[in-house]
């Protein structure tokens, strides 16, 4: 499949399927499996919820028969996260995610049952760290930041277990060179294992 020269966002988590945005935000989802070139869903995001920004990621997840597309808008300072929900054959917009704009950065998200979970980069005291938001049936949680080390964090990617639990890894260069940590969340006590709650980030890559 040929995109384009102007894409700046593609998600290839979900199994047979394709979703990609443009620089204007253009949406389209494709079914892998179908003969059909014609994308299932086709949607603009450029103007989406009025905000004027430019579209930098967009990442969707599944969940029951609904679509969950999450879009990083904003420039090089204030950006946020906005929601949309694809049912019933119509977009729905649950606006920003976040009460505050802020230096958010490149994300990941994954399920765990019907919440979704975000990891994405973050800005604390002038350096990148990672932080977590989740949103269950009550709505999104503040951000929470779990990093907590001299040094930059970015580039998160973040799944779930079978029993609730959260992974997180992402590049780290605290010790001057670059790294793969990892830190989780419990799915029984919720607790994180990480510098930013009194924990030491794994380190996978020496």
């Amino acid at each position: 499949i040929k995109i384009g020269e102007s894409v700046s966002a593609i998600d290839l988590s979900e199994t047979r399927r394709l979703r990609f945005a443009s620089k204007n935000g253009q949406l389209e989802i494709y079914n892998l499996d179908s003969v059909s070139v014609e994308p299932i869903i086709s949607h603009s995001m450029n103007k989406m919820d009025g905000q004027i920004g430019e579209i930098t990621q967009i990442k969707s997840v599944s969940i029951r028969n609904e679509i969950h597309t999450l879009a990083l808008i904003g420039n090089s300072m204030r950006s946020n996260f906005y929601h949309k929900v694809y049912k019933n054959g119509e977009w729905f917009s649950l606006g920003k995610i976040f009460e505050k704009d802020a230096d958010y950065g490149m994300f990941d998200i994954c399920t765990v049952g019907e919440d979704i979970v975000i990891a994405f980069e973050m800005s604390a005291s002038g350096r990148g760290e990672i932080g977590v938001a989740r949103k269950s049936a009550f709505g999104w949680s503040k951000p929470l930041r779990i990093t907590s080390e001299i040094g930059e964090s970015r580039n998160p990617a973040i799944v779930s277990d079978a029993i609730g639990g959260i992974h997180v890894v992402w590049e780290d260069s605290r010790k001057g060179e670059g790294q793969i940590l990892y830190a989780h969340q419990s799915g029984s006590t919720y607790q994180w294992n990480s510098s930013a709650f009194n924990n030491n980030d794994l380190e996978l890559t020496s």
